[in-house]
């Protein structure tokens, strides 16, 4: 359906499916994700194969203002070396079909909850892919500049200005984040966070964290 109602999954822009059109008379299954921000995956099973096919809420919108992946990316680098896990994991890369990041723990010395974590950060640098069917990373490399993932992402780069000029305080309800001429308050916790700009009122979340949300991760991270 065009939209979100019970029992069936949103597609905007019906004729993105034409894709598959030389595949239907091979899959044998079909298995459709659906996000409650109304992205979906179609997940084709073929002999010997998958194919999957991304696609956005919305044909005009693509992938790269989501910001699924943003949240680890605010804590790669901080100050504990449990949460910048993710240069340890790539040595142990060898393109592994399923990644389990309880037998990766040990190797890497940290906790699985941090490699968790750093397979986040690892795949938003294009080393690693998500099987939807088995919820688990396959290693796979992509021709990106990993160091960009960061760059070009305004509300990161936000973010991280934001904390280094001291403008994201711990308060007794949650957080103080101070802006040019504005004040946010962002309460919660990582998982379910919330804050009080525009950005949140508008998407809640659907669309990423706001540069909020992001600065207090960051903060948060850069505790000794």
């Amino acid at each position: 359906m065009p939209r979100s109602t019970g029992g069936a999954v949103r597609l905007a822009g019906t004729g993105r499916l034409t894709a598959y059109r030389r595949l239907l008379r091979f899959f044998s299954r079909l298995d459709v994700h659906a996000h409650d921000g109304g992205a979906s995956a179609w997940v084709f099973t073929l002999p010997g194969a998958a194919f999957t096919l991304m696609l956005s809420p919305e044909p005009h919108r693509g992938f790269s203002g989501e910001g699924g992946l943003l949240l680890d990316l605010a804590r790669s680098g901080s100050a504990t070396d449990e949460d910048d896990v993710a240069g340890e994991l790539l040595p142990l890369l060898a393109w592994q079909q399923r990644l389990d990041p309880g037998e990766l723990a040990p190797c890497a010395g940290v906790s699985v909850a941090a490699v968790s974590h750093g397979l986040g950060v690892v795949a938003a640098s294009g080393r690693l892919g998500l099987d939807l069917t088995t919820g688990t990373y396959f290693h796979r490399e992509l021709p990106l500049d990993a160091g960009r993932v960061e760059r070009d992402n305004p509300r990161l780069r936000a973010a991280r200005k934001l904390v280094a000029a001291g403008a994201v305080v711990a308060t007794e309800g949650g957080w103080r984040v101070s802006g040019p001429g504005s004040v946010h308050w962002v309460r919660g916790d990582v998982s379910r966070p919330t804050c009080t700009c525009t950005w949140w009122a508008r998407y809640a979340g659907n669309r990423g964290p706001c540069t909020h949300v992001l600065a207090v991760q960051v903060a948060r991270a850069s505790r000794p």
